[in-house]
């Protein structure tokens, strides 16, 4: 059967008499179906002639859940269709109606989720909250990276360190003080100056004894000269120890001295170590100043990070409450459609056996019987032919016969499920009611379902049915189910 955005449709029905039986009915949802069937038709067979129209496709239309569908469409193809075309949008919101049909119309199929239909999609609230805060924790995470400061101690050059040492070794080394007036130059200088005068004295002293001798030299002017000459030689050694003091003095004084720039380049180096010092507390405190920023900044940023994350698993956890409600009111509606559909299937089954059973008495169900029963038009006529073939051929073989009193003795007809009261009301028998459910491929018989032809015979071969009664099964499951045993 030819098939167009998941409508069904035959080729050689005429959909327009369709529309117009069913106008004339005043049934326009039948005729909505018809219209919707027909323009399938149009638009896949590219006919020319004839054109859609929309007057009683509305009509169609049903609601379940805020979505409309209607019978005429298999919305399950149509959303296969659509995904196979890359419309993966479409199919999803196609399959959307195909669960509002299943929920609306009862139907026992398992709800379709193949193309997300069943996707919980949230209030936009909470997923542009989410969106927001996930946005914020990302550019919290890119955001430059608070890093520790690194530490540069000054460094320290003394500069006098040659100078302090060359002269610690100076002192350290010190030779003691010795004196040697042959070495001091201005002994030497007093001594030169003493002996020129002794001996110029001594030369006068002895010129100044030869005049008193006639001129003449004599060991008596030798020994005045030289008394004269040692005299002038006693007044060098007499001044030694003053060249002595005076040289010690000056070698003291040099100590003094060196001692003395020791000092001074001690005292400079402490300064010049003094403000090094300085200089690296002012670092160190600048360094935890810096340091303490940092850690500040960056437990902030921790903090901020937190703080979303912590946001977002709140608005995550209303979510999934809306979630979880959302699949609750989802498995509760399928809970209360299964239990309709069950309910329905129930009562299809008892007003089917009903109608076969008014059908076989020669009635005429009514529309609201046959409705319930899912029965169609056909079916009812072909089963109506039947019974009345049935009648007539039992007529026949029993007209040669001569009536006799009392009629028969069973309670229901050998060939029938039912027996009819004298009320004129219609009893159906329990073990001769039998419904098939070909979506499902169930059968109800006696109360009880089965979901095999083979477990369905069992369950006849262990109940005490009469001939009659496993006649008429056999019947109605070749009716029913197209089975013959």
């Amino acid at each position: 059967m030819p098939i167009y955005n998941g409508v069904y449709y035959e080729k050689n029905r005429d959909y327009q008499s369709d529309i117009n039986n069913a106008v004339a009915k005043g049934d326009y949802k039948a005729a909505g179906e018809a219209e919707i069937r027909r323009n399938a038709k149009i638009a896949n067979e590219g006919i020319k002639n004839y054109s859609p129209t929309y007057n009683y496709a509305g009509h169609a239309n049903k609601s379940y859940g805020g979505r409309n569908y209607n019978n005429a469409t298999d919305y399950g193809l149509l959303a296969d269709s659509l995904a196979a075309a890359g419309d993966l949008a479409g199919a999803k919101n196609a399959e959307k109606d195909a669960n509002a049909k299943i929920l609306g119309e009862g139907m026992s199929y398992e709800l379709r989720n193949k193309y997300g239909a069943l996707d919980y999609e949230g209030d936009s609230k909470w997923s542009d909250k989410l969106d927001e805060l996930l946005g914020m924790y990302e550019d919290a995470m890119n955001a430059p990276a608070i890093s520790m400061p690194g530490y540069s101690a000054p460094s320290y050059n003394p500069q006098y360190d040659a100078q302090i040492d060359e002269l610690l070794n100076k002192l350290l080394n010190r030779e003691p003080f010795e004196y040697n007036e042959e070495l001091d130059p201005l002994y030497q200088q007093y001594k030169d100056m003493y002996t020129k005068q002794g001996q110029l004295a001594m030369e006068d002293t002895m010129g100044q004894a030869a005049a008193l001798t006639g001129g003449y030299s004599s060991t008596y002017s030798q020994a005045v000269g030289q008394q004269m000459y040692n005299a002038y030689l006693n007044k060098v050694q007499e001044m030694l120890p003053q060249f002595y003091d005076r040289a010690y003095g000056k070698y003291q004084d040099e100590g003094t001295n060196i001692k003395d720039l020791y000092g001074m380049y001690i005292q400079r180096d402490q300064v010049d170590f003094q403000r090094y010092q300085q200089e690296v507390a002012n670092a160190q405190a600048a360094y935890q100043a810096a340091a303490a920023a940092a850690s500040m900044a960056y437990q902030q940023q921790q903090d901020q990070l937190s703080n979303i994350g912590n946001l977002y698993g709140l608005v995550s956890g209303a979510e999934a409450s809306e979630y979880q409600r959302y699949l609750d009111k989802l498995n509760q509606d399928w809970a209360v459609n299964q239990t309709n559909y069950d309910r329905n299937q129930t009562a299809a089954g008892l007003a089917r056996s009903e109608v076969d059973a008014i059908l076989q008495a020669g009635g005429v169900p009514s529309a609201g019987l046959i409705s319930k029963s899912g029965l169609s038009p056909e079916y009812i006529n072909a089963m109506k032919n039947y019974y009345a073939l049935q009648t007539a051929q039992t007529a026949a073989r029993s007209g040669g016969r001569s009536g006799g009193g009392g009629g028969s003795s069973r309670t229901y007809p050998s060939d029938k499920d039912y027996k009819v009261n004298k009320d004129g009301s219609i009893s159906v028998k329990k073990v001769r009611r039998l419904s098939y459910q070909p979506d499902e491929g169930i059968f109800t018989w006696n109360g009880k379902k089965y979901d095999s032809v083979k477990s369905l015979v069992n369950a006849w071969n262990n109940t005490n049915l009469t001939d009659d009664d496993a006649e008429i099964l056999k019947r109605k499951l070749y009716s029913q189910a197209g089975i013959r045993l």
